[in-house]
């Protein structure tokens, strides 16, 4: 687990893999074990395009996030983050129009079987 936040279902998870022989490891000996199996070049690529946008990624999450809502109708689904709401409306000449079906007629006196 990389990020060493506490969280209730990691301890289970975690003896779980130990209760099977395994190992865990959280937050930095979590990153200090993949630095120690990747090596100096893989630990470099692990700093630069994992370790580093994670961390960033972390700093920049507001504490609390938007509120989230979906609903779907017949003709639609909307979409709400925060204060903002995407619909995204069907057009009746999708719902329940046919592909057109460009197989050949006689496709199965060609297909091997």
């Amino acid at each position: 687990v990389l990020d060493g936040t506490p969280n209730p279902r990691g301890g289970g998870l975690g003896g779980g893999w130990v209760g099977r022989d395994g190992e865990v490891y959280k937050g930095m000996s979590a990153w200090k074990h993949l630095e120690n199996l990747a090596g100096p070049t893989m630990s470099l690529f692990l700093d630069n395009y994992i370790r580093g946008p994670i961390d960033r990624l972390v700093k920049e999450t507001p504490p609390r996030l938007p509120k989230f809502v979906s609903t779907m109708s017949d003709d639609s689904i909307s979409i709400t983050v925060g204060d903002e709401t995407v619909r995204i409306v069907r057009r009746e000449s999708e719902i329940g129009e046919e592909q057109d079906d460009e197989t050949p007629d006689d496709i199965g006196d060609t297909i091997p079987g």
